[in-house]
């Protein structure tokens, strides 16, 4: 909108010169002489405008680099940090899964060395109930 509103001052300079050239040729030179001061103000004006948004565009595109140039650093590191999270997450489910798999080894090595005294104690029962 700001462009807009540039551009339509920029054709109303545009056009009163125009006019003033058109006055200057039929008309009072004088009128035109008094105007064209007037014009070369207004002109001095929107180019200084110009100016300034051009500085501006300038520092925002430089502005918008640098927060480009973070944020791409960001993820970068953020990106590293979760290969390295996954690599971790990895490690530890396989070594969660041996240990798994060395107690239930463990457990049913226990279990069948429980069942196996408890026939030995029920036969021991059973030989003493004999006697």
């Amino acid at each position: 909108q700001q462009q807009q509103e540039e551009q339509q001052q920029q054709q109303q300079v545009e056009q009163q010169l125009q006019q003033t050239a058109v006055d200057g040729w039929e008309g009072d030179g004088a009128a035109a002489q008094i105007q064209i001061p007037a014009l070369e103000s207004k002109v001095k004006a929107l180019e200084a405008q110009v100016a300034r948004q051009a500085h501006d565009q300038g520092q925002t595109t430089l502005c918008l680099k640098e927060i480009t140039r973070h944020l791409v650093a960001k993820i970068a590191a953020a990106d590293s940090k979760c290969q390295r999270m996954e690599a971790q997450c990895s490690d530890t489910e396989k070594r969660l899964r041996l240990q798994l798999t060395e107690d239930s080894h463990r457990v049913a090595s226990d279990l069948a060395a429980l069942q196996q005294r408890v026939f030995q104690l029920v036969d021991g029962a059973e030989s003493l109930l004999r006697q």
